[in-house]
């Protein structure tokens, strides 16, 4: 009963449903088709999800919400501007040995900007396909990079991945989802979620600081950051921290 009530006494939009959701989503990062189309259904409005779309793609092309990948919009016009000038030299490296072996690569330098606490040191990754991963080490370590393969925690605990040259070599899981060989900040993401527990690299509190400074600032890929997210079995964690830090709805 009480349900029933709250959807009897949701305001009903007066007039032009398209004000009307203009309204609704001016104040949200994010939106998506269901959330926008189960808001009008709360509010009396019987419209097909061809409708919502069509809605939304016309906010869009006014400049009112921007494309956010797989059903999701957002209000925040600005991609996250990620600096690759210090990764150059070394995906030029692999490329020129390997230059039909898909890899991406990133670095927590990338992010310097959003940590809350000054780094000490920052740590890079590359990312290639299993059966070239040796190759790709033993060719870095012959041109003087501290090339590790795949450690474990407590592997990782005799290094110091900080160190310049020092690079974390992983498996590939998603191929062509990086840019000139350079991963996106949605795959940085979910790299970072599974790495900072098993490297040790920050704790939960600093990911968090770093992930909510860039999603409220900066659009994201919602989609790719999920279906990335799913790959790597992280999904709930990932839209847990975006209905923490966003108006994001699934």
């Amino acid at each position: 009963m009480k349900g029933t009530k709250a959807v009897q006494n949701k305001k009903k939009p007066k007039g032009n449903i398209a004000q009307f959701l203009r309204m609704y989503v001016q104040n949200k990062n994010y939106v998506s088709v269901h959330q926008v189309k189960s808001y009008l259904q709360e509010s009396g409005v019987k419209n097909s999800e061809a409708t919502v779309k069509q809605y939304l793609s016309n906010m869009k092309r006014d400049g009112l919400l921007y494309d956010s990948g797989r059903g999701y919009y957002s209000t925040l016009k600005e991609q996250m501007p990620l600096e690759y000038e210090s990764l150059v030299p070394l995906r030029n490296t692999i490329r020129e040995k390997y230059s039909s072996v898909q890899f991406s690569l990133w670095s927590t330098e990338q992010l310097k900007y959003a940590f809350h606490h000054l780094q000490s040191g920052f740590v890079t990754f590359v990312y290639a396909e299993k059966d070239a991963l040796e190759y790709v080490r033993d060719y870095l370590v012959g041109k003087n990079y501290k090339a590790v393969l795949n450690p474990s925690r407590t592997e990782a605990m005799k290094y110091n991945f900080a160190q310049p040259k020092s690079i974390i070599l992983r498996p590939l899981i998603l191929r062509g989802s990086a840019i000139e060989h350079f991963a996106a900040i949605e795959n940085i993401f979910v790299d970072l979620m599974i790495e900072k527990d098993e490297l040790n690299l920050l704790d939960e509190k600093e990911y968090e600081r770093v992930f909510s400074y860039i999603v409220t600032n900066f659009r994201i890929r919602l989609g790719d950051l999920l279906r990335y997210a799913e790959r790597l079995k992280v999904v709930t964690r990932m839209k847990s921290l975006l209905i923490k830090y966003t108006n994001a709805a699934f």
